[in-house]
């Protein structure tokens, strides 16, 4: 079961602009695509052995 949390974001000026263009394109909503490209962040940090921040 996926966890439900609400999360309220201060985007810098033009993310919020360039996640809701990339979701487009890549016909996913804005939370699809900003939860893929969390989870290719963090699987490409396991892979090269880096520490999380």
């Amino acid at each position: 079961m996926t966890a439900r949390c609400s999360t309220m974001l201060r985007w810098p000026d033009g993310l919020r602009q360039a996640v809701a263009k990339a979701a487009l394109d890549n016909n996913r909503s804005m939370n699809a695509e900003i939860i893929t490209r969390l989870e290719a962040s963090f699987a490409q940090q396991a892979q090269s052995g880096e520490r999380a921040a």
